[in-house]
């Protein structure tokens, strides 16, 4: 079962049940089990503070999904490197496991659109990512990302992954152009 999200016009949805949650985790296998070999897929803690979001392709298979996980005692992966963030009390989300698996940006602009709203209607001011370098200009120039440190973990991957943060009051213009509205 899934709800969908309200946050926007799409067919993404929400994790509410096992049965959803174990096909999520076999295609988090299938798709980054190769490009991060040391990474933990099976036994993930910050599942269960997290809203899993995905969509389905025509033949019903899970085509993409992603995590926004909610602050919680166990911290974030990147938490060596949010002190700052911290100590201001800043309220932060981390956004993980986010995989399209045919590019579509359609697709992205309505995951986008969803992580955007969800975090703002949590009262959230940040978002923070583990993201792989070459996705990095593209988000600063899109939403005004702000690099907190590069080659962070590479989970035995050919990517070191750069750990970075959005904060939500300073989006820039151009996101919400690109998305087509203005929120």
């Amino acid at each position: 079962m899934s709800k969908n999200t309200g946050c926007n016009k799409s067919e993404i949805s929400v994790v509410v049940d096992d049965h959803v949650r174990e096909e999520i985790k076999q295609f988090r296998k299938i798709n980054l089990g190769g490009i991060y070999p040391h990474m933990d897929l099976d036994n993930d803690v910050l599942d269960g503070s997290a809203l899993t979001f995905y969509t389905r392709a025509n033949n019903g298979e899970i085509n993409s999904t992603a995590r926004l996980t909610v602050d919680n005692p166990y911290g974030f992966p990147q938490e060596a490197y949010l002190a700052e963030y911290r100590a201001r009390g800043v309220r932060m989300m981390e956004l993980g496991r986010f995989i399209i698996k045919e590019r579509h940006q359609g697709l992205e602009k309505t995951y986008y659109r969803t992580f955007y709203n969800v975090a703002r209607n949590l009262q959230c001011n940040a978002i923070v990512m583990s993201m792989q370098p070459h996705h990095v200009a593209f988000h600063k120039r899109m939403v005004g990302l702000r690099v907190l440190a590069e080659n962070t973990v590479s989970y035995g991957g050919p990517f070191s992954l750069a750990c970075v943060v959005w904060e939500l009051d300073a989006t820039t213009p151009k996101f919400f152009k690109w998305l087509g509205e203005q929120l």
